[in-house]
């Protein structure tokens, strides 16, 4: 028959830690932000129809657009992790 299963690393004698993690090290100037097509996406998920002006101010992506119906929207969104600011 089978004899007992043991794990490979425990049968050649090497302890991995049970969640590998990842550290990654960023200067907050050079961190991860969300870039021009994203914010594009969050405008039309929030009701833009037509983006009119998308502009990266500081920390933030400024859209100014218009809903199907025609009334114009602005929409400020953070421009480091995708919050909207308005």
């Amino acid at each position: 028959m089978f004899g007992s299963m043991v794990p490979l690393t425990a049968a050649a004698g090497v302890s991995m830690p049970l969640k590998p993690t990842l550290h990654i090290k960023q200067n907050p100037a050079q961190a991860l932000h969300v870039s021009e097509q994203a914010a594009r996406r969050i405008a039309w998920r929030f009701g833009f129809d037509h983006i009119e002006e998308i502009v990266l101010a500081g920390d933030r992506w400024e859209i100014a657009g218009r809903d199907r119906a025609g009334h114009e929207k602005l929409l400020d969104i953070h421009a480091y992790d995708g919050r909207i600011l308005n």
